[in-house]
């Protein structure tokens, strides 16, 4: 198994605003789910927690790998495409 390389672009991103490497990703509902939990985060512990959040959320932008798309629709439902 080898290991996948971490990018850095999104992952700084993602560390200055919380969602903004998801959605350079084109990951647009994680991207909002890190960015309203950061505003959550930081607003409720008064900046505590929020550094956890976008701690996470560099993390996640940085260890994302896109998945190679599925050729063919019944491919996606497990079953064999028709001859």
């Amino acid at each position: 198994m080898t290991a996948r390389p971490m990018t850095a672009g999104p992952a700084i991103a993602s560390l200055l605003i919380p969602g903004l490497g998801q959605a350079c990703q084109g990951r647009k509902l994680a991207a909002l789910v890190h960015f309203a939990l950061a505003v959550l985060a930081w607003g409720a512990t008064c900046g505590t927690a929020g550094w956890v959040v976008n701690l996470c959320s560099a993390f996640g932008a940085a260890a994302w790998r896109a998945r190679p798309p599925v050729s063919g629709a019944a491919s996606a439902r497990g079953t064999p495409p028709a001859a």
